[in-house]
């Protein structure tokens, strides 16, 4: 919750991250019937800024939880689609070619689960350490997390058990620091009360 920038090593080794990125990129269809990321450019600036500085402070000695959102899923009547163009895995086996060409193998990247009702099996994974140091755990679209039936809310649970397993709280979704979201304006609440 603390500026990137004034965060000294001690601050950050050892401990688990969580960063809120706006990785909303944009997805085009193969001939497969999968998707890949058509414009990378908000994962690029994410891992030449924040994730260098992150690389200098730890040099991989931490764990990282990455969560972001995907297009608009709860828009879909039929939810037909939540695990097609709105899977994060899609996002993040791209974030998984990047990283290696700059860090090589300093970092391991564990995909997401692709429904909603895995987000629990995500967050044992962090909190039980199972998740070593170096370790890149991308959250399902946090999408996923709107209430079906009420698509204002979010489950708090979900949020309550992060907030206990996030020792840092870094915020990269700048172009949605002005909604009211779960990942953004709760989090860090409950995780300051935490403290």
């Amino acid at each position: 919750m603390d500026q990137l920038a004034h965060l000294k090593p001690a601050d950050l080794r050892g401990k688990t991250i969580f960063i809120r990125c706006d990785f909303n990129v944009p997805l085009r269809s193969t001939t497969k019937g999968l998707y890949r990321v058509a414009d990378d450019t908000r994962i690029r600036r994410f891992l030449d800024l924040t994730f260098k500085k992150i690389h200098e402070l730890t040099e991989g000695d931490c764990r990282i939880v990455i969560g972001s959102h995907l297009g608009r899923p709860h828009k879909k009547k039929d939810h037909s689609g939540w695990d097609g163009v709105f899977n994060i895995q899609f996002v993040c086996s791209h974030f998984d070619t990047l990283i290696r060409r700059v860090y090589g193998d300093t970092y391991t990247i564990f995909p997401p689960e692709t429904i909603d009702s895995h987000m629990k099996h995500s967050l044992e994974i962090v909190s039980h350490k199972r998740l070593p140091p170096g370790g890149i755990k991308f959250l399902p679209n946090l999408r996923y997390l709107l209430d079906p039936k009420n698509t204002d809310l979010y489950r708090k649970e979900f949020i309550a058990k992060l907030a206990d397993i996030a020792d840092v709280y870094i915020n990269c979704a700048f172009g949605c620091s002005h909604r009211v979201s779960r990942s953004i304006k709760l989090l860090p609440q409950m995780m300051r009360a935490n403290e």
